[in-house]
């Protein structure tokens, strides 16, 4: 893993975002949200579900070499944005990096 930050969150189980288990406003620092690290492969095996949700990033956010479910949408009626299992910069600097896999045929 290349990556410099010291606030690092790794994924080291199946993670069902909802309202309540992603991260809030109180969380103001930057950070990487990923599933390898210190020699551990967690991106085959865990998959971060952001379904019935909507996550904000409240300061820079890098997000990698993660297997994420998202809400499949009908881009044709609404725009793929406006709904839940949507990822919102928020005016921050947001890296979706290398190493994202989707679940399924989910986008």
């Amino acid at each position: 893993m290349v990556t410099r930050d010291t606030n690092i969150v790794f994924l080291t189980a199946n993670l069902a975002a909802n309202a309540a288990a992603t991260w809030g406003s109180g969380n103001n620092k930057p950070f990487t949200f990923t599933a390898q690290y210190g020699g551990v492969d967690n991106s085959n095996t865990y998959t971060w579900t952001i379904t019935s949700c909507q996550v904000h990033a409240y300061n820079d956010t890098t997000i990698e070499n993660i297997r994420i479910s998202g809400a499949a949408v009908n881009t044709t009626t609404i725009p793929a944005a406006l709904g839940n299992g949507s990822i919102y910069g928020n005016y921050r600097n947001l890296k979706i990096g290398r190493g994202i896999e989707r679940n399924r045929s989910q986008y």
